[in-house]
């Protein structure tokens, strides 16, 4: 409850009351996968059973004995939460259609992946955690959440956005994702007023897509860019198959995009994310 005063125009003072719903802390301890049950969530103060499902006023932390699956063929296609903690090596996956809105974001641990959805936030900070936007995940990356799935791009757009993990994005075709266009035909977009890359960048191909020489990606778009990928600089190559090598720079767009451009070349390189 919050105590206020205002004062009239008579020159009286009023008193008001009022309810305030601070966040809440949830924590996931499920067994099934499924967010939408509220049997697998726990009140992180108490550790009582919580007896419902995340709302827009609850600090969320994935830290149970299984990854999570926020399928919107289960319930709702729009999930609003105020922060989300993911750790302890466990993975939230927002599936196809799903539009998940936050407040802050931190992958400790852990990962975070997009299926062909559209997320909404002002910060998100992965540490040593994996943002990845396809959810086919190669093995190689010495995680123990690497796995093997199937998926497409997503939309991302998020304030601010900080990367010391790894970013692995999704080239699904040559249009870049946005609302209402996401998965076959299109790639990966991330969004944000301020961006930072410390991390690596792993490049995955889907749908059987193949890019042909001269095709660009601008998977980051950012007002303020700041720091390179692992191991990436200015013009350096990516990776490379068949006959086509990508490029990346930092300076694409309105100057300070990360832009993937296609060149053709006559060697073959297994690359970031090619196996």
């Amino acid at each position: 409850m919050i105590l206020s005063y205002e004062s009239n125009t008579d020159g009286s003072t009023s008193v008001m009351l009022t309810a305030v719903q601070w966040p809440f802390r949830l924590t996931y301890v499920g067994n099934d996968g499924n967010w939408f049950n509220p049997n697998n969530w726990i009140d992180s103060n108490t550790g009582m059973p919580a007896n419902r499902t995340p709302s827009a006023n609850d600090n969320v932390t994935i830290d149970g004995k299984n990854d999570v699956f926020l399928d919107p063929s289960m319930a709702l296609n729009q999930i609003e939460i105020h922060n989300l903690i993911i750790k302890n090596d466990r993975t939230l996956n927002i599936m196809n259609g799903t539009k998940f809105i936050f407040n802050n974001a931190s992958i400790e641990n852990g990962l975070l992946e997009f299926h062909s959805s559209e997320v909404t936030g002002r910060h998100l900070i992965s540490a040593a955690g994996v943002i990845n936007t396809p959810y086919q995940r190669p093995g190689g990356w010495g995680c123990t959440w690497c796995g093997s799935t199937l998926g497409n791009p997503s939309i991302i757009n998020i304030e601010t956005q900080i990367y010391n993990g790894i970013l692995a994005v999704g080239l699904g075709g040559v249009l870049q994702a946005e609302y209402n266009h996401t998965g076959p035909g299109y790639y990966a977009s991330f969004n944000g007023n301020y961006v930072e890359l410390t991390g690596d960048l792993v490049l995955q191909l889907l749908y059987g897509f193949t890019p042909s020489a001269g095709d660009t990606f601008q998977i980051i778009t950012a007002n303020t860019l700041s720091g390179q990928f692992n191991r990436l600089e200015e013009g350096d190559l990516v990776t490379s198959f068949e006959n086509v090598s990508l490029y990346i720079s930092y300076q694409g767009g309105d100057g300070n995009d990360v832009v993937l451009t296609a060149v053709e070349s006559d060697d073959f390189i297994f690359g970031n994310g090619f196996e």
